[in-house]
């Protein structure tokens, strides 16, 4: 993805990088949800496979929103 931020220009470019950042962020969480299910114990393992199941929707979402700039 950071490769192809220079093929977008304009005002185009500014809501790329935004989105790229929001991507980046969206990454961190989703490794953290990660590590957190494979430390979960028994009783928290429901409630914490929901939280990566969010979160990995939401990266998609943000994957996808940027998917459709280049």
């Amino acid at each position: 993805m950071e490769a192809k931020k220079d093929k977008v220009e304009g005002d185009a470019k500014a809501e790329y990088e935004e989105k790229l950042n929001n991507l980046k962020t969206k990454k961190k969480d989703l490794q953290a949800k990660y590590d957190e299910l494979v430390n979960a114990s028994d009783e928290k393992w429901e409630e914490v496979k929901s939280a990566f199941s969010s979160a990995t929707d939401s990266f998609k979402e943000g994957f996808s929103k940027i998917a459709s700039l280049i």
